[in-house]
């Protein structure tokens, strides 16, 4: 039996081309239904590589001066190929899971916060940041207490504490930011976003819970060097899409 199926394979043009086509309609419920990394990656190689096969074949049967299965063979395998790229394009670019948090779990001996619950109040000191958890998983606000800065700015930066990988840099710098309209001396004064104003971390999922730090910076409005108050690191989930 098993002789007869790889018989069938090599010798009927349009069996690898079945075999692909297949794979690829398998691993498109697979990865649209299983929520893992190693899916994405398996049901992207295994039908590229059934394609990949199946054009080498017929190449083979051009070789071989068998023309006409060839043929049939080569545009039968680019007609897959070509649909399982305009299809897995548009997966990729609606896919709802970000794998980031798998692969960056929570590593022992490192110690952490919980971002609070909205409304609940902290006893901070100064220029330690409070998170404070949003709407939804990935959504977050913060504020802090300040004392003995000039009129600037403070923001956020942060980080993956592992790997020191810097997330959503584009748009945390300005979600984050609130100005400081007059100087702040001795006094210690609360900051926090305007109401109804948050920032959100992209990535990673709902569920998958990674370590990050963040980082409190302070930018003056005399155009000196920004420089970093303080940081702390807190156990965060990316929002998903």
């Amino acid at each position: 039996m098993k002789t007869n199926l790889v018989n069938f394979y090599f010798n009927k043009w349009y069996a690898p081309v079945l075999l692909a086509l297949v794979s690829g309609i398998i691993c498109f419920f697979f990865l649209v239904s299983v929520r893992y990394n190693y899916v994405l990656e398996i049901s992207v190689l295994i039908p590229f590589l059934a394609v990949i096969v199946s054009l080498f074949l017929g190449f083979r049967r051009l070789l071989r001066k068998d023309y006409f299965d060839g043929t049939l063979q080569l545009a039968g395998s680019l007609a897959v190929g070509f649909i399982g790229v305009y299809i897995g394009g548009i997966i990729c670019f609606f896919y709802p899971y970000d794998f980031f948090g798998q692969s960056h779990t929570v590593p022992e001996g490192v110690k952490y916060n919980i971002p609070l619950e909205q409304g609940k109040p902290s006893n901070s000191a100064i220029n330690e940041i409070t998170l404070y958890n949003g709407i939804q998983p990935g959504i977050y606000y913060y504020n802090v207490e300040v004392t003995n800065l000039p009129t600037g700015f403070i923001y956020l930066k942060a980080y993956e504490v592992t790997e020191n990988i810097p997330l959503s840099a584009e748009r945390l710098h300005y979600r984050s930011e609130i100005k400081i309209e007059k100087p702040i001396i001795d006094t210690p004064v609360i900051l926090s976003l305007p109401a109804q104003e948050d920032f959100t971390i992209y990535e990673g999922d709902w569920g998958d819970p990674y370590l990050a730090r963040f980082e409190l910076w302070f930018k003056p409005d005399a155009g000196g060097k920004e420089k970093k108050l303080s940081e702390k690191i807190y156990k965060i989930e990316g929002w998903m899409r």
